[in-house]
């Protein structure tokens, strides 16, 4: 590149259109940029496919929300009495397994 901006495709192109007092998207002649049509699909083609982008990832962020709740429940439901839960959201659970017969311990005391 020599660096001069008045060679370049764009300024002339852009320099040419604004000379003339012609839109951009002006078809009048055969070297016109899109015509509204065009531009319309295109626009209308990729609002569809970043909504339904958009529609997948949300559709598998609330699946799999759903399945760590399910999850939760069941190791919730198997726990032996005189267990402990700490709920700690979208981090996970702490449980604490323990029994009425045994006493509870915690973590310190295993090590």
């Amino acid at each position: 590149m020599d660096g001069d901006f008045r060679r370049s495709w764009f300024w002339a192109t852009y320099l040419a259109t604004v000379r003339h007092g012609r839109h951009i998207l002006d078809r009048t002649d055969k070297g016109g940029l899109m015509d509204y049509a065009v531009l319309m699909a295109s626009a209308t083609a990729t609002t569809g496919a970043l909504c339904g982008l958009g529609g997948i990832w949300l559709r598998g962020r609330i699946q799999r929300h759903r399945l760590r709740e399910e999850a939760r429940r069941d190791h919730v439901r198997r726990l032996p009495p005189g267990s402990r839960l700490l709920d700690l959201g979208r981090h996970g659970v702490i449980i604490e397994v323990g029994g009425a017969e045994r006493g509870l311990r915690s973590s310190a005391d295993e090590r």
